[in-house]
């Protein structure tokens, strides 16, 4: 193969890795969209597929992250929370009071009254 033929091959190679190769990524690649409609996107392909269900808020653990809880915890809920948050004092934290509450409550838990809860 002449010099030239070896310059050309390499040219062609150049151009298609430079011109071809960023063309496939950017359609291929996930943030190819502005942000704001990244979600949108997401969540179209997810009911698209059936899986917009496991997105719900009902299936985020309990006991994160150191909010009142939205609704009444059920008791193993409360024991949970308590046990996650066993380093917070039920003062500072509103889970843990709230886990408390309920477990006080279904006479699951006495507390000292000497600590002053």
């Amino acid at each position: 193969m002449s010099e030239l033929g070896t310059a050309l091959l390499i040219g062609t190679a150049i151009v298609v890795v430079v011109g071809v190769v960023p063309l496939l990524v950017s359609l291929c690649w996930p943030n190819h969209l502005p942000p704001d409609q990244r979600a949108a996107a997401i969540t179209e392909s997810l009911q698209v597929k059936g899986l917009d269900e496991d997105m719900q808020t009902h299936y985020w653990p309990a006991g994160w992250p150191h909010d009142a809880p939205e609704r009444r915890l059920s008791i193993p809920e409360a024991h949970q929370a308590v046990q996650r948050h066993r380093s917070c004092e039920a003062a500072d934290c509103p889970r843990k009071a709230a886990a408390l509450r309920v477990l006080v409550q279904s006479g699951r838990v006495v507390l000292d009254p000497r600590r002053g809860y």
